[in-house]
C-alpha cells in the first residue's frame, strides 16, 4: 500500500491499551455462556415433545430407528442377537427400555458422531392421546431454494396453462411459481453448484383429465408475461418443476 501511495493508519490495533470498558469487556471468558445440557433443560425440551416413556426408539449407525430392548444384547434371551430372525412384537422375552432423563440429554448433546446417541420419541400414548403434531413441510418448499415468491404461499400463485397443442384449450391452474429460483446441487468429490432459473412446480391434481401431464413446449402465462416450459423435472409424488424460459416483450399474450 505504501508503494501505491494509498494512505492506511499504521498503528497496531492489537498494541493500543483499553481504558475505557463500557463497551469492552477485558474478561472475555466469562461472557461466553454454558454449554451444558441440564437435566433441567431436557426435561424443558421434553415438555414440548411430551411422549410415550415406557419405550423409545434409537437411531441406528446406518440410519433408521430401532425401539429399545433390556434384552437386545443378551444372546441367552435374544433371538435376534442369536441371528434368527424374529419380530421385537413377537418376542415373549421382549422388555421396552424406558426413556430417561438421560437419554434426552445424551439426545440433545449428541456427543457421538455417527449419530446413535439420536433418539425419538413415540407420541401416541397408549390411552390414545397425543400431545404434540409435527407439520414437515421441506417436502412442498422448494429445497434447498432461495427465491422470490415463497412469502406468497405455496401453490398460490394463478397461473393460465397454454397447450402448445392447439387442440387443448388454456386452462387456469394454481402454481408455486419462483423468477428468482436458486437450486444447489451436491456432487460428489466436487464444489456444490449453483443454478438459477425462472421455476414453477405444478401439482399434478391441477391438470385437468383430458391434458393430464406437463409438456415441455407448452406455455405459461403468470399475469402479463408469458413463459415457455423448457423442461420438466420430477419433484416429489404429485408435483413436478416446470423450468421456465420467459418470451420477449414483443411476444403476443394470450387473452382467454
Amino acid at each position: 500500500m505504501k508503494k501505491a501511495n494509498i494512505a492506511f493508519p499504521e498503528n497496531n490495533v492489537f498494541e493500543d491499551k483499553i481504558e475505557d470498558t463500557s463497551e469492552y469487556d477485558p474478561d472475555q471468558g466469562a461472557r461466553i455462556a454454558s454449554r451444558f445440557i441440564t437435566e433441567e433443560m431436557a426435561n424443558q425440551f421434553f415438555a414440548m415433545f411430551w411422549g410415550r416413556t415406557d419405550v423409545y426408539a434409537k437411531r441406528g449407525m446406518n440410519g433408521g430407528y430401532f425401539p429399545q430392548c433390556d434384552h437386545r444384547w443378551n444372546d441367552r434371551i435374544c433371538p435376534r442377537q442369536r441371528g434368527e430372525k424374529m419380530r421385537c412384537e413377537d418376542c415373549e422375552h421382549t422388555k421396552w427400555t424406558k426413556l430417561t432423563v438421560g437419554k434426552i440429554v445424551d439426545h440433545l448433546a449428541g456427543y457421538k458422531e455417527d449419530g446413535t446417541d439420536v433418539i425419538g420419541v413415540y407420541p401416541l400414548l397408549p390411552d390414545g392421546i397425543c400431545r404434540f403434531l409435527v407439520f414437515d413441510f421441506d417436502k412442498f418448499i422448494n429445497r434447498p431454494c432461495i427465491g422470490e415468491g415463497l412469502v406468497e404461499g405455496i401453490f398460490g400463485r394463478k397461473a393460465l396453462y397454454i397447450p402448445d397443442n392447439k387442440e387443448f384449450q388454456p386452462f387456469d391452474i394454481l402454481v408455486d411459481f419462483h423468477k428468482g429460483y436458486q437450486e444447489v446441487k451436491l456432487k460428489t468429490a466436487e464444489a456444490p453448484v449453483t443454478s438459477t432459473e425462472i421455476a414453477a412446480f405444478i401439482r399434478l391434481c391441477e391438470m385437468p383429465e383430458n391434458y393430464p401431464k406437463i409438456l415441455q413446449g407448452d406455455h405459461l402465462q403468470v399475469e402479463n408475461q408469458i413463459f415457455d416450459i423448457i423442461n420438466v423435472e420430477y419433484h416429489i409424488p404429485g408435483t413436478e418443476k416446470a423450468v421456465l424460459h420467459e418470451q420477449c416483450a414483443s411476444s403476443p399474450l394470450y387473452y382467454p
